[in-house]
């Protein structure tokens, strides 16, 4: 079987602030990982999910989780604020950066596994400078709803059939990174 990892990068600096800690991060992640268990059945895929500084390669996807807003890595590569108070992805010259501001969302894992993995749609999906390379042009409108909704998403909101399908589909596509920090 293929591992397709999701790498999840740390950058809270305020962990008390944010109630983050070390098993908050590592539930995270395996809620995360067991939205991608649903996508890769019935493939050759298996997802291996995990906080890591390893440095991604093709195919793989990377996450990154901040305070803020303000902290947005994609500000500091582009001057430019992208996404929403909750999370931004955005293609950098450095590579697709996908982001959550853990402060300005739940406290509840499955909501920020949510919130990540919606962010990893549009990594997949549709945040692709060139319209031509998107599979959809939009998530929030093409998405099926669920985690692809542009309404807000909490820790039930539900992974669809469409969602799934989409990702499914898009496992193979190999979207450079953002690896820093």
């Amino acid at each position: 079987m293929a591992v397709i990892r999701i790498i999840c990068r740390d950058h809270i600096r305020a962990p008390r602030l944010m109630r983050w800690s070390a098993g908050k991060a590592t539930t995270v992640a395996n809620e995360i990982n067991q939205l991608f268990v649903r996508v890769c059945e019935t493939t050759d895929f298996t997802p291996q999910t995990s906080f890591s500084p390893a440095v991604p390669t093709a195919g793989d996807l990377v996450i990154h989780f901040l305070d803020h807003r303000s902290a947005s890595i994609i500000r500091r590569l582009t001057g430019q604020q992208a996404g929403t108070a909750a999370g931004a992805t955005f293609q950098t010259p450095q590579g697709m950066v996908s982001e959550v501001y853990v402060g300005d969302i739940s406290v509840v894992p499955r909501a920020i596994a949510n919130l990540a993995f919606h962010e990893l749609m549009h990594n997949k999906l549709d945040a692709q400078a060139n319209s031509g390379d998107r599979v959809v042009q939009d998530i929030h409108n093409d998405g099926g709803g669920g985690l692809a909704t542009g309404n807000p998403i909490g820790d039930g909101t539900q992974l669809t059939d469409r969602n799934i399908e989409l990702m499914r589909g898009a496992l193979t596509r190999q979207i450079a990174q953002y690896s820093g920090s």
